[in-house]
């Protein structure tokens, strides 16, 4: 039996912004970000004008390096991606975290970005994170974004029409279809919802402080472990019984 020959189709890059350029005005107007408080200020305006451009389909990764064209475009001075943060042990690298994104400025300022695209609302882990990175990579500025996700693929039925036939069993034209509905459309749609972004500002303390902290720590109750599921949320049975439900006890054990 003759094997199938492969073929490998090379296509034209899809350029994320056509079709946007009304949002192309907005970019050419973004003050030039050159200290950390005009960062601060503009970064959310700079995520929310990018999530109505890309939509809610995209990947973290493809929101990090779209936002890292705007940063530049907006005045950073430098974008660093995935940025390696070692873990060392007897003075020897044993591991590494990666870190998003840590920009510098024209100031001598430093932040350092990380990004998640979950539907619903971040969660401790998510804080937790950030908190470790911005402990461990030295920087004292953070800021956790999340581009609110929807699984699947944008419509473009706007942009290009389709005709489906030939297809067996089906007793309609799949075109007439409407898969979720308007409303779900509508209420789905970037322009409808906002960019969560939280700027966290660490502090650097004292022995004193370190060693009160360290007390309270100890002599706090233990944490309430809640499950989280696939989509990086709490889980809602969890969270209404303040304990983890039995999916996720035997998930634990």
């Amino acid at each position: 039996m003759a094997t199938p020959e492969r073929c490998t189709l090379t296509l034209p890059p899809i350029a994320l912004d056509e079709h946007h350029h009304s949002h192309q005005n907005a970019y050419s107007i973004t003050p030039i970000i050159l200290t950390l408080a005009v960062f601060q200020r503009e970064l959310p305006n700079i995520c929310q004008r990018l999530f109505q451009t890309i939509g809610s389909q995209q990947s973290e990764a493809t929101y990090q390096r779209c936002l890292k064209l705007d940063l530049l475009d907006a005045g950073v001075e430098k974008v660093h991606l995935e940025v390696e943060i070692p873990l060392t042990y007897k003075g020897v690298v044993v591991s590494c975290r990666r870190s998003d994104m840590i920009v510098e400025l024209a100031c001598g300022g430093r932040a350092l970005l990380e990004f998640k695209a979950v539907p619903n609302e971040m969660t401790i882990e998510h804080r937790r994170q950030i908190e470790y990175y911005l402990h461990h990579a030295d920087i004292n500025d953070g800021y956790l974004i999340n581009f609110p996700h929807d699984a699947g693929f944008a419509d473009v039925t706007d942009k290009s029409k389709f005709e489906y036939s030939g297809l067996a069993g089906i007793t309609q034209q799949l075109s007439s279809l409407q898969l979720g509905g308007p409303v779900l459309r509508l209420r789905n749609h970037p322009s409808n919802r906002e960019v969560e972004v939280v700027h966290i500002r660490r502090k650097i303390m004292g022995a004193e402080e370190q060693n009160a902290a360290r007390i309270t720590m100890a002599s706090a109750p233990p944490p309430i472990r809640l499950g989280i599921t696939k989509s990086g949320t709490i889980c809602k049975i969890c969270k209404k019984q303040n304990r983890l439900c039995r999916l996720h006890i035997h998930q634990a054990t």
